[in-house]
């Protein structure tokens, strides 16, 4: 993955994602023992609740672990359950079913729809009706469906 690969990743990410702040860098991921270029990617996606989202990525294996995070009650983040990990053809994507209380699995049920619509966005090929990815490329140019190679 080339420098100018990554930083088109992290706009494309940041552009899907609206985070409030963010952060990146390149990094080398090791998927099935093998060592992949690829991206870690932070943002804050709501600032005044701590709401955050983690993705590592690779483009060769390809590779994505997309991770929603909240804060607890100890000053920590916690792995809410929203999860989408895609490796090759296989897509897990957590609903929030784990979530550790009501309060959190009540923040992933109103945050799910949006995190299925940007994982999506972001590249992953999540399983959605044609009605659902039409509403989803709504805003975005016709350039960026293209380049992104969103299947409508």
């Amino acid at each position: 993955m080339t420098e100018q690969e990554v930083e088109v990743l992290a706009a494309r990410l940041t552009r899907v994602w609206h985070p409030e702040s963010v952060t990146w860098s390149v990094y080398d991921w090791v998927v099935e023992s093998e060592l992949h270029p690829g991206i870690a990617y932070e943002s804050q996606l709501d600032v005044e609740r701590d709401i955050r989202l983690r993705a590592h990525i690779t483009l060769s294996a390809p590779f994505f672990h997309i991770l929603l995070f909240l804060p607890s009650s100890i000053d920590t983040l916690q792995d809410c359950g929203g999860d989408c990990l895609w490796f090759g053809e296989e897509v897990e994507l957590n609903q929030g079913t784990d979530a550790p209380t009501e309060e959190t699995r009540q923040l992933v049920e109103q945050h799910l729809p949006t995190f299925r619509r940007n994982c999506w966005l972001s590249g992953v090929p999540i399983e959605a009706t044609a009605h659902e990815k039409a509403e989803w490329v709504r805003g975005l140019s016709h350039e960026e469906i293209e380049q992104w190679n969103l299947k409508v």
